[in-house]
C-alpha cells in the first residue's frame, strides 16, 4: 500500500486501524468489489485490501448527528452514534409507507408530496445525512402530520365502508337517489376527512331507513305466516296428524317458526349482519313464497292421506259486476260437481 512504502513506512496494522477510525468518524466511505457501500460495523479487516475508500466531501458535526437521530427516532428507528448512514434507507422506506397511508383513492385525500424523501434518496454518505439534517424540521412536522392523517383515515374508512354497504342494501328504496348523490359527492370531492363529518349522518339515515324496511318486512312475514298457519290448522287432514308428524312436515317445507328470518336491528353492525344473511329482496321473496309453501304442504298431506284426491284450481278472472260474480260461481259449482264424480277434491 502507498503508506507502507517510503517515505512513510507505516505498518499495515496502523494503516488498517486508521482507515477504520476515519470510516467510523464519517470522513471516508467504503465500497466493496461490486460497488456497494459497506457499513463501518461490517467491514472485516481481511477485506480491507479489496475495499475502495472515498473521501467524504463534507462532515457531520455532533449536534447535527443528534438532530438526525431525533428525526430517525420520530419515525421509530433507533441509531447509535455513527450508525446514522445505515439507518437512512430504512427511514426512507418507513416514511414512504407512512406517506402512502396518509392519502389514497377517493374519497381519501391525495397522498402528500414526498419530494424531500426523493432528494434524500438521491444523495449518499455524509451528503445524504446533511440533506436530511437541512430538512429535519420539515420532516418532524411531516411525520407528525402524516401519522395523524393516517389514524383519521383509518377511523373514517371504517365508517365509509359501512356507508357503502348500507347504500348497496338500500338501493331500490324510495327517494334513495338523494342519498346516493350525497355519497357520490363525498367520493368525487375527496371529503373523507372533512369537518363536520359528512359520513356519520348518512350512515344514521340509511341505517334507519333499512331498520324500518326490515321491520315492515318482518311484520308482513309474520302476518302471512300466521294466516297460512291458521288455514293449515283448520284443515281436517292436518288435524288427523300427530304433533310430531306436523312438526316434521313444517320442517320439511321450511315452515317451522325456526325457519323465520332472525333480525337484529339495534346497531348499524347488527343491521349489516342481518342484511348479510337476508337482504330486503330475499326477505320479500320469502314472504311471497309462504302461501305457495303452505299450499304445497296441504297438497302433500292430501296425497298421502287421500291418494285418490284431485287438485282443483279455482279459475282466475276479473269480476266487475254482481252478474259476473254469479256467472263465475255457477261455473265453479259446475266444474266442482264434475270433478267430485271422479273423487275427492283439494282446492288450490
Amino acid at each position: 500500500m502507498y503508506f507502507e512504502g517510503a517515505p512513510y513506512g507505516w505498518p499495515g496494522d496502523a494503516i488498517d486501524g486508521a482507515l477504520q477510525v476515519l470510516l467510523v468518524a464519517g470522513h471516508i466511505r467504503a465500497f466493496d468489489e461490486r460497488g456497494r457501500q459497506v457499513d463501518p460495523k461490517e467491514l472485516e479487516r481481511k477485506a480491507i485490501g479489496k475495499t475502495t475508500f472515498k473521501v467524504e466531501r463534507c462532515t457531520i458535526s455532533t449536534p447535527q448527528r443528534i438532530q438526525i437521530r431525533k428525526v430517525l427516532q420520530k419515525a421509530g428507528i433507533s441509531a447509535k452514534q455513527g450508525e446514522e448512514p445505515s439507518a437512512v434507507p430504512k427511514f426512507l422506506d418507513v416514511l414512504r409507507e407512512l406517506a402512502n397511508a396518509a392519502g389514497g383513492d377517493p374519497p381519501q385525500p391525495l397522498r402528500p408530496n414526498t419530494a424531500i424523501l426523493e432528494e434524500i434518496s438521491r444523495a449518499s454518505g455524509n451528503e445524504q445525512l446533511l440533506v436530511l439534517y437541512r430538512h429535519s424540521e420539515e420532516l418532524l412536522e411531516a411525520i407528525e402530520q402524516w401519522q395523524q392523517i393516517q389514524e383519521r383515515i383509518s377511523q373514517r374508512m371504517r365508517q365509509w365502508n359501512d356507508l357503502k354497504q348500507l347504500l348497496h342494501y338500500a338501493r331500490g328504496l324510495e327517494n334513495i337517489e338523494v342519498l346516493e348523490a350525497q355519497v357520490s359527492t363525498i367520493e368525487q370531492q375527496r371529503q373523507l376527512l372533512d369537518e363536520p363529518n359528512p359520513i356519520e349522518p348518512l350512515v344514521k339515515t340509511l341505517a334507519q331507513l333499512l331498520r324500518e324496511q326490515l321491520n315492515t318486512l318482518n311484520r308482513c312475514y309474520s302476518e302471512s305466516y300466521q294466516s297460512g298457519l291458521a288455514k293449515l290448522s283448520s284443515d281436517p287432514l292436518w288435524q288427523q296428524l300427530e304433533p310430531e308428524q306436523q312438526q316434521q312436515l313444517l320442517n320439511q317445507f321450511s315452515l317451522s317458526e325456526e325457519a323465520a328470518p332472525r333480525i337484529q336491528l339495534q346497531t348499524t353492525d347488527e343491521i349489516l349482519a342481518t342484511l348479510e344473511q337476508i337482504s330486503c329482496t330475499m326477505f320479500e321473496d320469502k314472504i311471497a313464497a309462504l302461501p305457495t309453501r303452505f299450499e304445497q304442504l296441504l297438497q302433500h298431506i292430501a296425497e298421502k292421506l287421500e291418494p285418490h284426491a284431485q287438485v282443483f284450481s279455482l279459475p282466475r278472472r276479473t269480476l266487475k259486476t254482481e252478474r259476473e260474480i254469479e256467472d263465475w260461481l255457477s261455473e265453479v259449482r259446475r266444474q266442482l260437481q264434475e270433478a267430485l264424480q271422479r273423487g275427492p277434491i283439494i282446492l288450490q
